[in-house]
């Protein structure tokens, strides 16, 4: 609990944490209508760009709010690890509540016809362990490489703002 408390003292953590909470959400509304519904072409696609605005939006915001680089990479890195978390939990937990659901997909269906799976479920599971694996990498890079031009264009925002007050 102390280690909690000491973490939110600073400013970029706390900002890493709650734009992580958000682009957590975010993840589990995407994974829960991705795998859920049978979504297919411009609704998949509609959802997919959803997720990218939703990925780029909060992963640049902790950083262009700490107002610092290396604050804002370190900002990005949290809300990018946190994210990626909530993400692949709620991942797991709807591939394993909702094998039935997802293995009548059309999109899982066709993907199963040209995979050397043995059976759906093995077929679902390895697609789930190989995003869990690029989700979480991705994540964590581009939260640091989003969270540090964030909080280097938030510095020279500051910057000038300080130049033309002084």
């Amino acid at each position: 609990m102390h280690a909690i408390r000491n973490l939110t003292k600073d400013h970029a953590n706390r900002l890493g944490l709650i734009f992580g909470g958000l682009l957590g959400i975010a993840h589990i509304v995407y994974s829960a209508m991705n795998n859920l519904m049978n979504l297919q072409g411009t609704a998949s696609q509609r959802l997919n760009q959803s997720l990218l605005i939703a990925l780029l939006l909060l992963l640049i915001l902790p950083g262009l709010l700490a107002r610092q680089a290396t604050a804002g990479a370190r900002a990005g890195f949290i809300a990018g690890l946190i994210s990626s978390l909530i993400g692949i939990l709620s991942l797991w937990i709807i591939t394993f509540l909702f094998m039935d659901v997802i293995a009548r997909n059309t999109y899982m269906i066709l993907d199963f016809q040209k995979s050397s799976s043995a059976t759906m479920n093995q077929f679902i599971i390895e697609d789930a362990m190989g995003a869990t694996v690029i989700q979480f990498a991705v994540s964590l890079l581009l939260g640091a490489v989003l969270g540090f031009l964030g909080g280097w264009v938030g510095s020279m925002i500051s910057g000038r703002r300080r130049v033309q007050n002084g």
